[in-house]
Order: structure tokens, then sequence, then C-alpha cells
């Protein structure tokens, strides 16, 4: 999965949405300014490097549940720190010390994050809209996504003291050819239910579709919901 998200992200292909988390700290973060960023679910830490260059001064913490993936993401940001944790147990982090959190297609436990962010800080979830990737949706190579993830990605971060400020939709068509399809499906949980013949052979281009949800924590903090 890892090896195939390495390749996929490498080509480029996700390239906007990387913009996109960029253009929303611009609105939060001057790139001058020393903050500290918090990478909740880093992966391969393709995101994360990009945002670095952006905010060069900035001190970033890359966390996964994959010692691999925690490495493989050191070294895009080699002056980072790594934690190997799972995202839905207490985070090893102190109250409010992170200025900036980041959640790429990985899970989100509102209430830790809302613990380790500062008041006033920013949080930057992508999740996938119902359209992403559609066309290996059709054949069967992936697994589907549930219409108006976002609202359901805001209704459960709300509770814990988060507003949300700003929600950009990402949707383009991107030419892919034989490996790009096969990474598609391999780098996420359906490689574990495709099959090789589901990766859509005869696919010439897929639908990119994410929505960017910037989130501001208030300075009081709502207990969560159980």
């Amino acid at each position: 999965m890892l090896e195939a998200r390495h390749d996929l992200l490498a080509s480029g292909i996700y390239r906007p949405i990387a913009a996109a988390i960029i253009d929303a700290s611009r609105s939060r973060v001057a790139a001058s300014v020393a903050v500290r960023v918090a990478d909740l679910g880093c992966g391969t830490g393709y995101y994360a490097a990009q945002l670095a260059e952006e905010l060069p001064n900035a001190a970033f913490l890359l966390a996964d549940r994959s010692a691999t993936a925690v490495r493989m993401a050191m070294r895009g940001v080699p002056a980072s720190t790594g934690v190997i944790l799972d995202l839905w147990r207490p985070l090893p982090v102190r109250d409010a010390t992170a200025d900036v959190a980041v959640n790429v297609f990985a899970p989100r436990n509102a209430a830790e994050f809302a613990r380790i962010l500062r008041p006033d800080g920013a949080l930057i979830v992508v999740v996938p809209t119902g359209d992403h990737l559609r066309e290996l949706r059709t054949t069967g190579g992936m697994l589907d996504i549930p219409r108006d993830k976002d609202a359901h990605v805001t209704g459960r971060l709300l509770p814990a003291g988060f507003e949300l400020e700003r929600s950009e939709r990402v949707e383009y068509v991107a030419d892919v050819d034989v490996a790009q399809r096969a990474a598609l499906v391999d780098m996420g949980p359906s490689a574990h239910h495709a099959h090789a013949d589901r990766h859509g052979t005869d696919l010439a281009a897929v639908t990119v579709s994410v929505d960017v949800l910037l989130f501001r924590l208030g300075a009081t903090v709502l207990p969560q919901s159980a």
C-alpha cells in the first residue's frame, strides 16, 4: 500500500490537493512564522513535505500507525519528529501544543485533535466526495464512499469545539496509465478487496474529487459526546 501510494503521489496526480492544503494554511499562518504542525495520519509524508516548503520555519510532527510510513515521511521532512501511534487512542502529545493539524484521508479523533491544538489553532481535513475515483468504483475495483461525507465529518468535529471556516471542493479529471490505475486501488483500503482484473484496464482518465475543510478551534472546547 505504501509503495503504491508513494509511486502514485510522486506522479503528481494529487498535486492540486496539496496546493489546496497549502492555500488553506496560508489563510491562517504566515509563511515566516515558526509554528508547530502535526500531520496526523501522515502516510508517506507527501503532503507534509509540500507544506514544509511553504512553512520553512515550522516544526513538524509526523504521526502514523505504520512505522514504515513514518520513516518514509521523515525522509521527506528531514528536521521532523516522527511518532508511531493509533489515531483512535489518546495521542502522546501535550495539550495545546500544535498550531496546525493536518488530516488527509485518515481517521479523525475529534476530542484528541481539539486537545492537542492550541485555542484558535487550525485543523485542515481532506475527505473524498462520492465522486472521487468514480470510474474505478463503477468497475468494482474500489469501495464506495458515502455521499455528503464532508457534512458527516463536520458534524463530528463541531461538538469538540471546532468551527468550519472554509470548505473547498477540489475536482478534476486526471489522465492515468495502467500503473497509476493499479496504484490508485492498491494505495488504500480497497487493496484488501479488489482483484487485479478490476483495476479498470480500459480507463484512460479518472475523476479526482475531494473536499478540503479548514476548521478553527474555538477558545472554549466543548466536551466530546459519546
